[in-house]
């Protein structure tokens, strides 16, 4: 991690099913130089409007200053109209 946060490099991660956004967090935390991209919002079925797991794991991981969001490749025509801005 000293190695990407001295370059400037950001590390992506992925939310798999399982994850655990308490787990994720604190590691994240201890990590406070490193940036962080988490990957498509979280991975979140796109195809409907957000459930409370997902918006709970996202509320639990808003918390790091150094985790960006990444939202590109979340939608696709298909399924973008099951998401209001206030989802977000």
């Amino acid at each position: 991690m000293a190695a990407l946060a001295s370059c400037g490099y950001s590390l992506e991660l992925e939310l798999a099913p399982g994850t655990s956004a308490v787990h994720l967090s604190d590691w994240i935390r201890s990590f406070p130089e490193q940036l962080f991209v988490l990957d498509r919002c979280g991975s979140p079925d796109a195809r409907h409007a957000p459930d409370e797991a997902w918006t709970e794991q996202i509320r639990r991981l808003a918390v790091n200053k150094n985790l960006y969001c990444k939202v590109s490749g979340l939608f696709t025509p298909e399924n973008r109209s099951s998401w209001k801005p206030a989802d977000f």
